[in-house]
């Protein structure tokens, strides 16, 4: 039986050897949701330049909280450990195949090792990554995926029908991590993060749902945080289906500590979908950004105006209704309720307050206005929450 998980993505107990430690993210027992994304290019040491640690910063501006980087070889290895001494939050190091490259990671500040139980090789391998990561305090991510499964343990392509498939491969991915939670375990290893990822979203629920409900409820209870993801989920419209059909499912149960929506396109996409599902889903406080879509009554283009804003508003703590309208007929009735407000027609823009009209403005540059007045009144909602308390 694998013993029960330590709360934390890294302890952060061991100074590394420059004296930055591991940034500590606890996951788990009744702790937020947090939002992942991972990086989509090559990383070069010569890459890692105040620039882009701003350019990254701007993911956690947006609500990333955790941010992972291929590791693909020993080589690549310095520029991921350069990026975690100098970013804001954990960075993780996604290895396959050479346990080696792991070993190397933890010469630096990296606070989790994601490892593919298909992939990594014999077990002694496995254990050995464990030993050394325990003594940095640093996590461990068993992350099974649907399409690189050990030989013996693959997807059930025999399967006469879809119900025996589901089960079947669930079961096969669940034994995957189980084989790697055990190997942890052995070398008394349990600060463990568990992924089970599939393309196919009934199956990522099924896996889920079998590796975290206790017996009560038909599955096996095991106690290690989950992270979320619907992998090779696709472009854009595809991923968001895929990956809220599959998470709001398990997130409502309360399955799952940290989710990525894997999308093929930029990382702030990534983020900036992951922090409104759990927005839906009351999981996290943010900004309601309502907008219409425009029609013939239009004369304001709110889509254009809608991606100057968010590509510039930062992810706020706090529950607020934004509204960017572009007609009278459904404009002033958003604006009324909405916290605050952008109406607009042809050249210029209205902006409201709780339905008041505060100015009238001309619509270039009115997102700049807009987020100064959003932050204003974020900041009197925070002030106002710390003076209750």
């Amino acid at each position: 039986m694998v013993p029960c998980p330590t709360e934390g993505e890294a302890d952060a107990s061991n100074p590394l050897a420059d004296g930055s430690v591991p940034k500590p993210l606890v996951l788990g027992s009744g702790k937020p949701v947090q939002v992942q994304t991972m990086w989509n290019k090559p990383l070069e040491e010569k890459q890692v330049t105040d620039g882009f640690i701003s350019e990254l910063e701007q993911l956690v501006a947006g609500g990333c909280n955790l941010i992972r980087f291929s590791t693909p070889s020993i080589v690549s290895v310095k520029a991921v450990g350069m990026v975690a001494q100098r970013l804001s939050i954990p960075v993780i190091a996604d290895i396959h195949y050479d346990y080696r490259i792991a070993l190397e990671c933890l010469k630096y500040p990296i606070a989790k090792l994601r490892l593919n139980p298909g992939n990594i090789g014999e077990m002694w391998r496995v254990k050995e990554v464990a030993r050394a990561a325990n003594d940095k305090g640093v996590a461990i991510r068993i992350g099974v995926n649907g399409g690189s499964m050990p030989s013996e343990l693959d997807l059930a392509h025999d399967a006469e029908t879809r119900q025996e498939w589901l089960e079947k491969s669930g079961r096969n991915m669940l034994q995957a991590a189980v084989d790697n939670m055990e190997a942890l375990a052995s070398v008394a290893f349990d600060n463990i993060v568990v992924s089970l990822k599939a393309s196919d979203p009934a199956l990522v629920v099924y896996a889920n749902e079998l590796f975290a409900k206790d017996s009560a409820q038909g599955g096996l209870g095991y106690p290690f945080p989950l992270h979320l993801g619907v992998t090779e989920a696709g472009p854009l419209t595809p991923s968001l289906i895929k990956s809220t059909l599959a998470f709001s499912k398990l997130l409502e149960q309360g399955i799952g500590d940290t989710i990525r929506i894997s999308i093929s396109g930029e990382p702030r996409e990534e983020v900036l979908a992951g922090a409104e599902l759990l927005r839906s889903l009351g999981l996290r406080k943010g900004i309601n950004l309502i907008s219409c879509p425009g029609c013939a009554r239009s004369t304001f283009d709110t889509a254009e105006f809608t991606a100057k804003l968010q590509n510039k508003m930062p992810h706020l703590p706090v529950n607020m209704d934004v509204a960017v309208m572009g007609c009278p007929v459904n404009g002033p009735g958003e604006a009324k309720h909405a916290d605050l407000a952008i109406s607009g027609a042809g050249l210029n823009v209205s902006l409201f307050s709780k339905g008041k009209l505060l100015k009238n403005i001309p619509s270039d540059g009115a997102e700049d206005v807009l987020i100064r007045e959003i932050e204003k009144m974020a900041a009197t909602q925070t002030e106002t929450s710390r003076e209750s308390v």
